[in-house]
């Protein structure tokens, strides 16, 4: 039965019939998920003065969940950094069922904005083990110039149990930052715990 209803909207987006599409896509709070999508990409005028529904947005594609992250996943190739990091957000609310969005994330550890990469970096310490292949992005994350990115990367690699993480995470843990140095040794101690 599933199956039959994917078929069907696939056939209703290649025919471009969008409104029987809207009615066989999730939907949240009445509204499609390709409403949602809309919104998620919208960029105000003021952001101050945004509409309640622009602002749920990234909570709202949360919750639908797993049908979300296609759409999501290819706007973290978006240009602009904000609309990058409204993407991220309802990926690190879907944790471990998002793992197909691991390699998007791990590309996003070298964007251009710091709050796309320290939010890339939760986004793969939620997703944990099955965003191993993000390991060694979020190492050399440990060397960011931004403390919040290098703390982050550090809790996510602990959080995703990254075995090659071990001497760079002892490393960080004597950074100046406090908090970095805290994330690494907790870190370090969940790597440890894991071990058989």
């Amino acid at each position: 039965m599933g199956d039959t209803k994917a078929a069907v909207l696939a056939i209703a987006l290649l025919a471009g019939v969008a409104g029987y599409a809207d009615e066989v896509l999730p939907t949240f709070e009445g509204k499609s998920m390709s409403q949602w999508m809309t919104l998620l990409k919208e960029v105000p005028k003021d952001p101050a003065h945004a509409s309640q529904d622009w602002r749920k947005a990234p909570w709202a594609l949360g919750k639908i969940g797993v049908p979300a992250l296609p759409g999501l996943i290819t706007t973290l190739e978006d240009p602009a950094p904000s609309i990058r990091l409204r993407a991220i957000r309802p990926i690190v609310a879907m944790g471990g069922a998002a793992s197909d969005a691991a390699p998007g994330l791990a590309r996003c550890l070298k964007d251009g904005d710091p709050r796309v990469r320290q939010w890339a970096a939760v986004a793969l310490g939620q997703i944990g083990p099955a965003a191993a292949g993000g390991g060694p992005g979020l190492i050399e994350a440990l060397k960011d110039p931004e403390a919040a990115v290098r703390q982050a990367a550090a809790a996510a690699l602990g959080a995703i149990g990254t075995p090659d993480a071990v001497e760079p995470l002892q490393s960080a843990a004597t950074d100046p930052n406090l908090a970095v140095q805290k994330a690494a040794r907790t870190a370090l101690q969940r790597l440890q715990a894991a071990k058989p």
